[in-house]
Order: C-alpha cells, then structure tokens, then sequence
C-alpha cells in the first residue's frame, strides 16, 4: 500500500496544526506511527504524562479493590492477585500492559539520539547504547509480561522474572542513557546531580535499606520484623517508590536528548536500511 493510500486512511493535517508541532506531520497518524518517530515536545507533553496518568489511575482503581490495602506493607504485584484482590487484579494488569506498550515509542526515540550522540565515537560508548536499547526494550516486554502473567500460585518464578525485567530494564537503561548524556559536552554540574538524583534515588535508597537488612539482620522480603519498626525499612514502600521513580527519570532523559542534526539522520537512515 502506498503512502498516499495509507494517508487517505488517516487524516490530512495542516501544515502549522496542533499534531503537526506535536510530532504527527505530514499525513495521517496511521501513517505516521510505523514510520517516524514522535517529537521530543508530544513526549514530554503529552506521551508520557498520559502514560504516568493511565498507569497510575489503574493502580488506583486496583487499589480501591483491595481490602486495606496499603503501600506500606503491601507489594505493588499483589494488586494483580487474583485470589487476593479478586474484584480489582484486572485493573493492574490494564495498567502495566498499557504502561509497557506507551513505552514502546520512547525507548526508540531515546535509541535513536543516543545512537547519533555517540556516531564516530570510540566502540565502547556505541556498544553502551546498544546495551542500554537491548535493556529498555527488555522493559517493554517485562511490563507487559507483568500484566498476562498475575502472582499466582505456580506463576510465581515468571511473575519475578517480568517484574525483574521490567524495573532492572529500565534502571539499567536510564543508568547507561543518563551517564552517556553528563559525559556529553557541554558538561555541568546541575546537570549531572539533576540526573543523579532522578535517576539512583529509587534504586539506591532500595538497595542501602533492603541490603543493610539483609546483611545485617539475615532478613529479606515479607518475613521482617524491622519493616513495622523503621518506615524507610519496607520492602513495599520501596517498590512503589522504585516504580514511581521511573516516569521522572523518562522524563529527564527524553528531555536531555540532543536533537538529530541532518547529517546525523543521513547517516542513521543508510545504518536503519
């Protein structure tokens, strides 16, 4: 199907439209989605907020369900139960299938400029790209797989896997992004404790709070007596902060990605054909 076909199947937009300064020119959207990319100002001002609003009304649906439930002493998964939240686990898996698909997009997007960030650079930042895309494509997958896999007896082991690949992904990803970007001139101070902040808050607050736990007291997910004792200590509450940590972190990368110059977009479309 040609292209004048395919964007008689959309809709014409005008040349100084809304859609058009969003990102969606030149054509329908049918025709845009599979073969460009969305602007760096739909994302920031529309995509990812609408997926952090969808993701979280969800959750909230989902948690309405729930007999008392609690983020303090409740996992975010258990919300997809469907023995202990009956009336409300398809609402969580809505929420994390939308949230990994809306992701889809902005993983491309962010490969796409770090991949022209780094052309002509030495092997070693290349091949960091490469691996921070393989990581947030592997977050796609494991938000989706969170939602046609619930916590169920015998679900378990693959339940965990989704989960891990889901937040570990995107973590690693925004990790390998973030670092590429404050190594990148221009280089300032406010910019990189900007994105160290954003970015290792979550995932080092987990890490120093369930690993002195752990080490310390031999003490690790639910059987711990130190969790009712010391707020910062809950398992549960640093999972929804983990989760809750990552559409800021989107946010700062997507935002502190350089736009593609026009000799750089030769050169990716002769590496994409």
């Amino acid at each position: 199907m040609g292209n004048a076909a395919v964007c008689r199947l959309g809709f014409e937009t005008p040349k100084n439209s809304f859609l058009n300064k969003v990102g969606w020119s030149e054509g329908g959207i049918l025709m845009r989605l599979p073969l460009h990319e969305p602007s760096r100002t739909f994302l920031l001002s529309c995509w990812i907020p609408a997926q952090f609003v969808i993701c979280g009304a969800c959750l909230a649906l989902a948690a309405r369900s729930y007999p008392h439930y609690s983020m303090f002493d409740d996992d975010i998964s258990f919300l997809g139960h469907p023995r202990l939240n009956p009336a409300g686990w398809q609402f969580w898996s809505v929420g994390m299938g939308l949230s990994g698909v809306m992701l889809w997009p902005i993983t491309v997007y962010i490969s796409r400029r770090m991949r022209a960030l780094t052309a002509g650079q030495f092997p070693g930042r290349r091949r960091l790209v490469a691996a921070g895309t393989v990581a947030s494509r592997c977050a796609c997958f494991g938000q989706v797989g969170l939602a046609l896999i619930p916590q169920f007896p015998g679900l378990d082991p693959a339940h965990e896997l989704a989960g891990v690949l889901a937040m570990g992904g995107l973590y690693v990803a925004m990790w390998i992004f973030a670092g590429i970007l404050v190594s990148s001139p221009p280089i300032s101070l406010a910019k990189t404790l900007l994105f160290g902040l954003v970015v290792s808050w979550g995932p080092i607050g987990f890490l120093v709070t369930q690993g002195w736990r752990f080490f310390v007291h031999g003490e690790l997910g639910h059987d711990v007596s130190a969790s009712a004792e010391y707020l910062l200590l809950r398992f549960s509450l640093w999972e929804w902060l983990l989760f809750f940590c990552l559409f800021p972190s989107l946010l700062l990368v997507v935002w502190g990605c350089p736009p593609i110059r026009a000799t750089e977009r030769v050169k990716l479309a002769h590496s994409d054909g």
